[in-house]
């Protein structure tokens, strides 16, 4: 009998212990098995659900124009969904990363952010931190490059009101070669959104 009661008490417990844990505000849903990941955004007021293909956003480009751009070989990209909180500013990307079929080649990596993917439902272009302006792009756009030992990585932010890409580039050869990487990728995912 008091097996049997610590048995049910114990479950009871469990029972409420994952009702308590349960649920969040922003959920992915990406599985092997679906055919369509759902990306819920919370937070817009309108509980938005947007289905994707399972390799958004690495299908906005050709495999071979993301290669002639990297200049070397590439794998197939990666894709994972990204919550963002920087300096007080939420959202949401969808991120893909092509990693460099040899080691020491250039990796680039894009994300992209929608209006449903902030709280707001409206692009909100925070500028990163070092991030320097640049003209040309969007309607907003920053640069930031950050050196390591023996490669570097820059990324541009490049905003419009449809629209926020994150277009970044990490590999050897200084900021003189990869920030024209970066520009190229950016100019062709803006061209294919």
């Amino acid at each position: 009998m008091r097996r049997a009661l610590l048995h049910a008490g114990l479950a009871a417990a469990l029972v409420l212990l994952l009702a308590a844990c349960g649920g969040n505000d922003e959920t992915t849903t990406p599985t092997a098995a679906d055919e369509e990941p759902t990306t819920t955004s919370a937070g817009t007021g309108d509980d938005t659900t947007t289905s994707l293909p399972d390799d958004y956003p690495c299908n906005l480009l050709p495999h071979e124009e993301v290669e002639t751009i990297a200049g070397n070989a590439l794998e197939s990209g990666d894709t994972i969904t990204n919550n963002i909180d920087e300096s007080g500013t939420k959202w949401t990307a969808q991120e893909c990363t092509w990693a460099a079929s040899e080691l020491g080649g250039t990796e680039p990596t894009l994300a992209v952010s929608t209006p449903a993917d902030f709280p707001s439902g409206a692009i909100d272009c925070p500028e990163p931190p070092n991030g320097t302006p640049v003209s040309g792009l969007g309607d907003q756009a920053y640069w930031q490059w950050t050196e390591a030992v023996e490669q570097g990585v820059g990324e541009l932010r490049v905003c419009t009101a449809d629209v926020m890409l994150g277009a970044r580039v990490s590999g050897a050869g200084g900021e003189s070669v990869i920030r024209p990487k970066v520009e190229a990728l950016a100019q062709a995912a803006l061209g294919a959104v």
